[in-house]
């Protein structure tokens, strides 16, 4: 509904500049926009339920089709943005957790906080000003500017610097905290003070008796971050020009292709459910305590 009371005609847009009433009016009726809204709605809905995410108007192909052959591209960069903040944010509030307020933590957690507070297109365009325009080191725009096999890997990995880097400052900023203010509240419990009366040493009671507990919150921001993840590589793929499901998300904006915002949409809530699922599964090899019976 939000989308259709948003200005502007997918009909005047596809039958082209200049186009006649009439013309606009017999694209309009072959797309079935001339139809009640809460007709194409239920039929709308109706597909939906046997799978059917519609035809993009755009891209002329169903939407499935067109979102899932920009998907690779996302993939790569949410995962190696994932793969890289996790180990870093856990890792960085685990060994910062043992000296808190310290110097260095104070650094390190005002520019992490720094860098999670900051927008992700509002970082996106600082970071290709700097490193890009002034600097001239990475690029700024795209996935590759090689043409053939030759170098392509490295062109391609020298393309994501910038983006990845983007989008995993502020996840791992936000792992780094979490982990960090977890793991300072359990080594005050009472099973951790026993440990240490037992005479464990400090890698025992830190990396086997208080981790495993302290990473539970850490595991459930984990689920949720996939999300923001994604929503931040929308804003990062726009600002660098990456061709992926953000990117065709924002021309789809453009072009009012309604079955394509509303499928994309439709897929990153699976995907927001399905890693809460996958969360809630490793909850048990984390904890054996918890069961779902």
């Amino acid at each position: 509904m939000l989308f259709r009371l948003a200005p502007g005609d997918p009909a005047i847009y596809l039958a082209g500049e200049g186009a006649s009433l009439k013309e606009i009016e017999a694209v309009r009726t072959r797309l079935g926009l001339d139809r009640p809204l809460f007709e194409q709605y239920a039929i709308y809905i109706g597909d939906l339920l046997r799978g059917d995410l519609g035809y993009s108007y755009s891209y002329n192909a169903p939407v499935l089709r067109v979102f899932f052959s920009a998907l690779p591209n996302t993939l790569l960069l949410t995962l190696t943005a994932f793969l890289i903040s996790v180990p870093l944010g856990i890792l960085g509030g685990l060994i910062a957790s043992k000296k808190p307020h310290s110097k260095l933590d104070s650094v390190v957690t005002i520019g992490l906080l720094a860098a999670y507070s900051a927008p992700p297109f509002w970082l996106g365009l600082i970071m290709s000003l700097v490193f890009g325009v002034i600097l001239h080191l990475f690029p700024v725009t795209g996935m590759v500017t090689l043409v053939g096999a030759g170098g392509y890997v490295q062109d391609l990995i020298w393309h994501m610097v910038l983006p990845v880097s983007v989008l995993g400052l502020g996840t791992a900023a936000l792992k780094f905290r979490l982990m960090k203010s977890s793991m300072l509240e359990v080594i005050n419990k009472d099973f951790v003070t026993l440990a240490w009366s037992k005479g464990c040493d400090e890698n025992a009671v830190y990396y086997k008796h208080s981790f495993r507990n302290a990473l539970l919150p850490v595991l459930t921001m984990l689920g949720l971050q996939v999300r923001t993840i994604f929503e931040g590589s929308a804003l990062v793929e726009v600002v660098f020009a990456w061709p992926g499901t953000g990117w065709l998300m924002y021309e789809a904006i453009f072009s009012r292709d309604y079955p394509l915002l509303s499928g994309g949409l439709i897929v990153y809530s699976l995907v927001q459910i399905l890693s809460s699922l996958f969360v809630d599964l490793l909850y048990v090899l984390v904890d054996p305590r918890i069961r779902y019976d």
